[in-house]
Protein backbone atom coordinates (compact mmCIF):
# COMPACT_ATOMS: atom_id res chain seq x y z
CA UNK A 1 0.00 0.00 0.00
CA UNK A 2 1.75 3.47 -1.04
CA UNK A 3 -1.20 5.51 -0.20
CA UNK A 4 -3.78 5.69 3.40
CA UNK A 5 -6.21 8.50 3.90
CA UNK A 6 -7.60 9.04 7.60
CA UNK A 7 -9.71 11.85 8.84
CA UNK A 8 -8.74 13.73 12.20
CA UNK A 9 -11.31 16.69 13.52
CA UNK A 10 -10.01 17.83 17.11
CA UNK A 11 -12.69 20.50 17.81
CA UNK A 12 -16.36 19.75 18.40
CA UNK A 13 -19.31 20.16 15.58
CA UNK A 14 -16.23 20.65 13.20
CA UNK A 15 -16.35 17.72 10.99
CA UNK A 16 -16.71 17.38 7.17
CA UNK A 17 -20.19 15.52 6.02
CA UNK A 18 -18.14 13.74 3.19
CA UNK A 19 -18.82 10.06 2.75
CA UNK A 20 -16.01 7.75 3.35
CA UNK A 21 -16.81 6.09 -0.20
CA UNK A 22 -15.35 9.42 -1.48
CA UNK A 23 -12.17 9.22 0.49
CA UNK A 24 -12.27 5.50 -1.02
CA UNK A 25 -12.60 6.16 -4.45
CA UNK A 26 -9.75 8.67 -4.81
CA UNK A 27 -7.59 6.62 -2.75
CA UNK A 28 -8.19 3.55 -5.23
CA UNK A 29 -7.25 6.10 -8.25
CA UNK A 30 -4.39 6.78 -6.80
CA UNK A 31 -3.46 3.76 -5.39
CA UNK A 32 -3.91 2.37 -8.86
CA UNK A 33 -2.14 5.79 -11.43
CA UNK A 34 0.39 7.37 -9.22
CA UNK A 35 3.89 5.97 -8.69
CA UNK A 36 5.99 7.35 -5.40
CA UNK A 37 9.28 8.87 -6.71
CA UNK A 38 12.42 7.70 -5.84
CA UNK A 39 13.53 10.48 -3.78
CA UNK A 40 10.42 9.20 -1.48
CA UNK A 41 11.73 5.40 -1.74
CA UNK A 42 14.74 6.38 -1.06
CA UNK A 43 14.09 8.58 2.00
CA UNK A 44 11.34 6.17 3.66
CA UNK A 45 11.71 2.76 2.52
CA UNK A 46 8.75 0.64 2.74
CA UNK A 47 6.57 3.52 4.44
CA UNK A 48 3.41 4.59 3.34
CA UNK A 49 2.27 7.69 2.59
CA UNK A 50 -0.63 8.74 4.75
CA UNK A 51 -3.02 11.78 4.27
CA UNK A 52 -5.15 13.13 7.07
CA UNK A 53 -7.74 15.63 6.53
CA UNK A 54 -8.87 17.73 8.62
CA UNK A 55 -10.91 21.22 9.69
CA UNK A 56 -10.32 23.97 12.02
CA UNK A 57 -12.98 26.30 12.78
CA UNK A 58 -10.00 29.10 11.74
CA UNK A 59 -10.87 29.87 7.97
CA UNK A 60 -7.22 28.41 7.11
CA UNK A 61 -5.83 25.63 4.61
CA UNK A 62 -2.50 24.68 5.99
CA UNK A 63 -0.32 21.27 6.11
CA UNK A 64 1.32 20.11 8.90
CA UNK A 65 3.70 17.22 9.05
CA UNK A 66 5.25 15.13 8.21
CA UNK A 67 5.28 12.47 10.98
CA UNK A 68 6.85 9.79 10.15
CA UNK A 69 6.31 6.60 13.07
CA UNK A 70 9.07 3.91 12.61
CA UNK A 71 6.97 1.31 14.41
CA UNK A 72 3.92 1.62 12.15
CA UNK A 73 6.05 2.42 8.97
CA UNK A 74 4.38 5.51 7.74
CA UNK A 75 4.72 9.44 6.73
CA UNK A 76 1.64 11.59 7.79
CA UNK A 77 0.21 15.02 6.85
CA UNK A 78 -2.57 17.10 7.86
CA UNK A 79 -4.66 18.48 5.90
CA UNK A 80 -6.48 21.36 7.59
CA UNK A 81 -8.84 22.58 5.60
CA UNK A 82 -11.49 26.17 5.47
CA UNK A 83 -14.26 24.72 7.74
CA UNK A 84 -16.55 27.49 7.53
CA UNK A 85 -15.88 28.02 3.50
CA UNK A 86 -16.34 24.52 2.49
CA UNK A 87 -19.57 24.27 4.86
CA UNK A 88 -21.34 27.12 3.93
CA UNK A 89 -20.44 27.19 0.13
CA UNK A 90 -23.41 25.20 -1.53
CA UNK A 91 -21.16 22.84 -3.65
CA UNK A 92 -19.77 21.02 -0.79
CA UNK A 93 -17.97 17.94 -2.09
CA UNK A 94 -16.83 20.10 -5.22
CA UNK A 95 -14.83 22.84 -2.59
CA UNK A 96 -13.85 19.74 -0.44
CA UNK A 97 -12.02 18.09 -3.47
CA UNK A 98 -10.93 21.34 -4.71
CA UNK A 99 -8.56 21.80 -1.03
CA UNK A 100 -7.96 17.83 -0.77
CA UNK A 101 -6.13 18.20 -4.11
CA UNK A 102 -4.34 20.94 -3.04
CA UNK A 103 -3.45 19.75 -0.22
CA UNK A 104 -2.17 15.99 -1.71
CA UNK A 105 -0.27 18.68 -4.42
CA UNK A 106 1.61 19.99 -1.84
CA UNK A 107 2.76 16.92 -0.52
CA UNK A 108 3.62 15.01 -3.52
CA UNK A 109 5.94 18.54 -4.57
CA UNK A 110 7.85 17.55 -1.18
CA UNK A 111 8.72 14.63 -2.58
CA UNK A 112 9.24 14.57 -6.48
CA UNK A 113 5.90 13.05 -7.10
CA UNK A 114 4.60 12.91 -10.12
CA UNK A 115 1.39 15.15 -10.00
CA UNK A 116 0.15 14.62 -13.70
CA UNK A 117 -2.31 11.95 -12.88
CA UNK A 118 -3.95 14.45 -10.35
CA UNK A 119 -6.16 16.26 -12.56
CA UNK A 120 -7.51 13.34 -14.31
CA UNK A 121 -8.32 11.44 -11.10
CA UNK A 122 -10.02 14.58 -9.10
CA UNK A 123 -11.81 15.50 -12.66
CA UNK A 124 -13.12 11.64 -12.25
CA UNK A 125 -13.84 11.71 -8.90
CA UNK A 126 -16.12 14.98 -9.06
CA UNK A 127 -18.12 13.23 -12.35
CA UNK A 128 -18.84 10.46 -10.23
CA UNK A 129 -19.79 11.96 -6.90
CA UNK A 130 -21.10 15.27 -7.34
CA UNK A 131 -24.83 14.91 -7.59
CA UNK A 132 -24.88 11.14 -7.52
CA UNK A 133 -26.93 9.98 -4.17
CA UNK A 134 -24.54 7.00 -3.88
CA UNK A 135 -22.24 9.26 -2.69
CA UNK A 136 -23.90 11.46 -0.09
CA UNK A 137 -22.98 11.57 3.70
CA UNK A 138 -24.87 9.26 5.76
CA UNK A 139 -24.66 9.13 9.18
Amino acid sequence: MKFRFSAIFSQVGVSFKISHKVIKLIWNELEEQVALSDFFVKKHKDYTLVFIYSAREQNDFSIMGATISKRYKVVEYVINMPYKEIQSDPKVYDVFLTYLEKGIREVFAIYDIEQCELTSIFKNVREKVIDNPDYLYQE
